[in-house]
């Protein structure tokens, strides 16, 4: 049996398969976070544990890393293998959720002290994260939420590899060191966020930026951000499709309890070049062309981080111009426009309608063929009752659709 700590603690969670990713989390990503800001802090601290859920191919190679073996000179490592408990071949994001699922119902997680941190085996947040968390924490955060930014993998690879040779013990970056970094090697999906950039990803803008690269200064307005921290709770809600969405509009936790990092710390992540993501046409920023997105896949927990202001810095020396901050100020006053029709929408089930409408449209109809099984199936006296009930009904329902179907038209004329 585990032994109660009766103290606050981190279980730091990562997921990882493949030599691919492996190696890379080895090599590159865990001696970026073994730093006196991140990892470093956990010797001191004698109940902090870094769970690995993996393969035991990986992991024969994993703990014979020499990052790992430094690690475990650190703080306690766990390890859950995975082989035949998920299903590796199905989508990336749900084994990894499935990963997280099974971290998260160890025996040694002792409900509201221990605080899951969720890490990723290809990116790592900037040095001093980890001592902010314990800060949070002490003031009674119970969950923490930032911005992650990709990077190409195969230079910024390289040159954080070089930068750990050099500086084996503490490769740590400030942070304007690392927003230097990123800007010079920003991925082509993040910026297709970029409201000042060649191209912009209307259809889908779960982030926004505004990126002056001669001033090394990013501003950005998230709905989707990254979960960093989440405090432990007898039984934790189903983590669904990814641990950014589903599972996190399932916490209980009111929104005063979350902590939305604006200039204290963010997260890189390695993405391969020629990955985009976007899978969308790249155009001019329109408002127009982000409606579908505003009023049908941004729910009320996204729109509540959306205001928030992150402002990265790479030349501290030098402020924000005022003129960007002026840009971004106005830009965020408009999309928020929408947020009282969008939360509206969903109130009456229209949520995600753009991709769901045939699904919309299937449920009506069982609904009534429901209805009239179960008239037939009555008495004469009976199904008169349920006869005006299911016009009454089908009426409701009619005039729903029919709602639904004009504020459609009307957004989009």
């Amino acid at each position: 049996m585990p032994i109660a700590t009766g103290e606050k603690h981190f279980h730091f969670i990562v997921s990882l398969w493949g030599r691919s990713y492996s190696q890379l989390f080895v090599d590159i990503c865990l001696p970026m976070l073994m730093t006196p800001g991140n990892l470093g802090i956990c010797a001191t601290r004698k109940h902090d544990r870094f769970v690995v859920a993996t393969t035991w191919e990986d992991w024969q190679f994993i703990r014979e890393s020499k990052a790992m073996k430094r690690l475990q000179g650190m703080m306690t490592v766990d390890c859950i293998l995975i082989d035949g408990l998920v299903d590796l071949t199905g989508v990336k994001y749900k084994v990894t959720t499935a990963c997280c699922e099974m971290a998260m119902r160890q025996p040694c997680v002792e409900p509201y002290l221990t605080h899951f941190v969720y890490l990723v085996p290809d990116g790592f947040w900037s040095d001093g994260t980890v001592r902010r968390l314990v800060e949070l924490v002490a003031e009674g955060y119970k969950v923490a939420v930032g911005c992650g930014l990709r990077v190409n993998k195969e230079d910024a690879a390289r040159e954080l590899a070089a930068r750990i040779e050099a500086h084996p013990d503490n490769p740590a970056m400030t942070l304007p060191e690392m927003v230097n970094f990123t800007l010079d090697h920003l991925h082509q999906f993040s910026r297709a966020f970029d409201w000042l950039g060649r191209g912009f990803i209307n259809a889908w803008p779960s982030h926004i930026y505004w990126i002056n690269y001669q001033d090394r200064q990013l501003i950005a307005h998230g709905f989707h951000l990254q979960p960093v921290m989440v405090m432990a709770l007898p039984k934790m809600p189903p983590v669904g499709d990814s641990i950014d969405g589903e599972f996190m509009k399932r916490l209980p936790y009111p929104l005063s309890s979350y902590y939305i990092a604006q200039n204290d710390f963010f997260a890189i992540d390695l993405t391969v070049t020629d990955n985009s993501g976007a899978g969308q046409p790249l155009l001019t920023p329109s408002f127009e062309g982000m409606k579908d997105f505003l009023l049908f896949y941004v729910d009320k927990m996204h729109w509540s981080f959306f205001p928030y202001r992150i402002t990265l810095n790479g030349n501290p020396e030098r402020p924000i111009l005022p003129v960007l901050e002026a840009m971004a100020t106005e830009v965020v006053a408009r999309i928020l426009k929408y947020r009282r029709r969008a939360i509206a929408l969903q109130s009456i089930g229209l949520y995600g309608y753009p991709r769901k409408r045939d699904e919309f449209d299937k449920k009506l109809y069982v609904m009534r063929s429901s209805m009239t099984a179960v008239i037939r199936k009555c008495s004469a006296p009976m199904r008169t009752c349920f006869s005006l009930l299911k016009r009454a009904v089908r009426k409701c329902l009619s005039l729903l659709k029919r709602i639904a179907r004009r504020l459609w038209i009307k957004l989009n004329n």
